[in-house]
């Protein structure tokens, strides 16, 4: 009749765009890809220059906060002088051979915590304990037991990023669909090929997640690690210029920590996008 609407059909509905999704999508367009890091970047610039200020026109005590423009110049000056190198190289391995043993213990641990639950029942005491429990307060232990030298600083890091790995890896195998385990055990499939085909790769995105929080965990067990007790790295560094009143260097070495820290979060997380599509 004349005087009445249609009603979209179904699959007209499908392809309409949610308002929501418009209202986001606005802004999409050649730049809306780089928004988010150029938003990012502007707020960095705007805290630098607010810094900048404040020390010119002394608001704050110069004594302990250098100028930006002074830690540029002592960051030119350590990569130069070719002096950080050898902090670099002593924290990078630690960092490096920590994660490395944490990610081969807490994935593999993970995967037999969430497979088996009589593991899961035997493991649950002592994973929730030591998770709950603060591990910058093992530190002073850890370096009693392995020295100031590199081993204690590995052990710090595997510590601070094993249980991130194994809680998620855990969390991961545990997310898997009881539907489709038993129509895979309706065709035959027997547990190593249920882990190796199923579980694994549903897992795979929550074992990135891991990977990303255990990271950042490690970072702090390097730097925590080596302002305890050590003879080289950049927590090292770090304590040292702050012993002996050099802010501009201290500074320096904090923005290298955070930019290597800012670096690893940046790639894990594109590591983690990429296989966000394998969730179930």
């Amino acid at each position: 009749m004349s005087g009445q609407r249609t009603l979209p059909s179904p699959a007209r509905l499908q392809k309409l765009p949610a308002q929501g999704t418009v209202r986001r999508t606005a802004g999409s367009g050649r730049l809306g890809r780089y928004r988010a890091p150029i938003v990012g970047a502007t707020a960095v610039v705007l805290v630098i220059v607010a810094w900048q200020l404040a020390v010119v026109l002394e608001l704050v005590d110069v004594s302990f906060i250098a100028e930006p423009t002074a830690i540029g110049e002592e960051l030119v000056r350590l990569f130069t002088s070719g002096v950080i190198f050898e902090d670099l190289a002593t924290s990078g391995i630690e960092l490096a051979v920590g994660l490395g043993l944490a990610a081969v213990v807490g994935i593999g641990l993970g995967l037999i915590i969430g497979w088996y639950r009589l593991a899961d029942e035997f493991f649950e005491p002592l994973v929730t304990s030591l998770y709950a429990t603060p591990q910058v307060a093992l530190v002073p232990v850890l370096i009693l037991w392995f020295g100031i030298g590199i081993g204690s600083k590995i052990a710090v890091v595997f510590l601070m990023a094993v249980f991130e790995i194994l809680v998620n890896t855990r969390a991961g195998v545990r997310t898997v669909e009881e539907n489709v385990m038993r129509a895979a055990r309706s065709f035959g499939a027997t547990d190593r090929q249920l882990v190796r085909t199923i579980v694994l790769p549903s897992a795979v995105p929550f074992i990135a997640t891991g990977l990303r929080l255990g990271v950042g965990k490690g970072l702090v067990g390097v730097v925590v690690g080596e302002l305890f007790a050590a003879k080289a790295g950049v927590g090292f560094r770090l304590t040292t210029a702050a012993a002996n009143l050099q802010m501009t260097q201290m500074y320096a070495t904090l923005v290298i920590i955070a930019a290597v820290g800012v670096a690893l979060t940046l790639l894990l997380k594109r590591v983690e996008r990429h296989f966000d599509a394998w969730r179930v």
